[in-house]
């Protein structure tokens, strides 16, 4: 009687140990996922932000060849560039943050 208890105990701890193990399974699986998303919005943010600095060059230099440049340059670009700088520390900030998570995933995640 005693080892017919025992069975159906193992077989129940069993059941719950593979159901875990697929659970964590999927969250693994899941989190590689989120990490490659991470990386491809952070590659596509640096490469947007690459462009972006690009444009602001042009720009810039647009104005200064213009004969108001001197004049029209600190009113045209301060709130310009204000806004700009303000939005890309804020995509970076966003960035660093996705980054640190990952890397707080992987200590968490050493017995994986």
């Amino acid at each position: 009687m005693e080892s017919i208890e025992w069975d159906a105990i193992n077989h129940i701890l069993k059941a719950y140990e593979d159901e875990l193990n697929m659970k964590i399974s999927d969250i693994v699986k899941s989190t590689k996922r989120m990490r490659v998303e991470i990386n491809n919005l952070r590659n596509k943010w640096m490469h947007e932000l690459d462009q972006l600095d690009k444009h602001m060059l042009s720009e810039i230099k647009h104005l200064l060849n213009t004969r108001y440049a001197i004049d029209k340059m600190p009113q045209q670009l301060d709130p310009k560039l204000s806004s700009i700088n303000q939005r890309i520390w804020s995509l970076l900030e966003r960035i660093e943050s996705l980054e640190a998570f990952c890397e707080e995933l992987d200590k968490q995640s050493w017995f994986f």
